[in-house]
């Protein structure tokens, strides 16, 4: 389906026709807002990694956001556990959301967008469940530093999937999970990049933490280390669940 940069967000100028473990870490990225890999709104690259809810027989899947559960139906038909394999034809930007309304490119957003999605993140921050967050900075032995992801909840987070991207755009990151906590899927190897999932869901009461893991890196990497992006479902319900997150700087 996707392929990693340099590409084009217009079909048939990405994919292979294969879908492997190349195209989970895309939707890892994309869902994450990893600069350089969300494609355009309205393009054909984001209508073929939007895949929640799924195709039907007679009708076009997705709903005009990328989200972890797009990340888990991805995992589901890479490994086979999901054997859909739909096909969608290319609308030339005429997508059924309301950010493709009239757009004459992928990249086009109405002003109206705009203005709802301004609303809609200032709701996310007043009525966010938990909070992804980052910690202090320690330096290891090895001249390594390492700064500890938490996610923190405000109210009760019962079997919660959730995933995030951070990074400082420069550095060769790592995540490191807790021997409790491992992640369904993690990648470090893109420059300036680490991110993690948990797909199977994790459990944290209200008022406290837990401690998801470290990402590590060069000493000095955590002065420009930021969230991109973070997602989260109850898996009881498909919901989801609102949790806010560091943007850049205050380590906590």
């Amino acid at each position: 389906m996707t392929l990693p940069p340099p590409f084009s967000d217009t079909s048939p100028a990405f994919g292979d026709g294969v879908l492997n473990i190349l195209d989970l870490i895309q939707e890892l990225f994309a869902v994450n807002n990893v600069p350089g890999f969300k494609p355009g709104t309205c393009s054909d690259r984001f209508d073929a990694m939007d895949l929640f809810p799924a195709d039907t027989a007679t009708t076009r899947g997705g709903d005009g956001m990328l989200d972890i559960r797009d990340l888990i139906l991805e995992l589901f038909r890479v490994n086979n556990l999901d054997p859909a394999r739909p096909i969608r034809a290319s609308m030339g930007g005429a997508l059924p959301w309301a950010a493709c309304a009239g757009a004459s490119s992928g990249n086009s957003i109405s002003p109206t967008e705009v203005n709802r999605r301004s609303a809609a993140a200032a709701r996310l921050q007043a009525e966010a469940q938990g909070a992804l967050l980052l910690g202090g900075p320690g330096v290891s032995s090895d001249a390594v530093e390492r700064v500890p992801v938490y996610l923190e909840a405000r109210q009760d987070l019962v079997r919660v999937a959730v995933t995030f991207g951070l990074g400082d755009q420069q550095s060769q990151l790592r995540f490191v999970p807790t021997a409790e906590t491992p992640p369904s899927l993690a990648q470090g190897g893109q420059l300036g990049v680490a991110a993690a999932a948990w797909l199977e869901g994790v459990t944290v009461r209200a008022g406290e933490r837990l401690l998801l893991g470290y990402v590590t890196g060069p000493v000095g990497m955590s002065a420009n280390l930021r969230v991109y992006g973070v997602s989260a479902i109850g898996l009881g319900d498909n919901r989801e669940v609102r949790l806010d997150a560091q943007t850049g700087g205050g380590l906590r």
